[in-house]
């Protein structure tokens, strides 16, 4: 989490000062973090999708979240 916070801040300098939108009218700066909405909205929209899918393991057993783990590990998964 920390370096996709370090990787913002640092698109957010590059935007801000190198593509001069800290000058620009506010609607050129609006189109510029279109892209960046509209890539979030579609990561968060996909992410149940992604947590529900079946996964293939190593042994070629199809796995499923915590319960793989269990099966896997003989271990119970720890919440973090």
């Amino acid at each position: 989490m920390l370096l996709v916070s370090l990787a913002s801040a640092k698109a957010a300098m590059v935007a801000l000062y190198f593509m001069h939108l800290r000058l620009e009218t506010k609607t050129l700066g609006y189109i510029a973090l279109t892209p960046v909405v509209i890539g979030t909205l579609l990561v968060l929209v996909l992410l149940p999708d992604l947590l529900r899918a079946p996964h293939q393991t190593a042994d070629g057993e199809e796995a499923r979240g915590a319960e793989a783990l269990t099966r896997a590990t003989g271990r119970r998964a720890v919440a973090r």
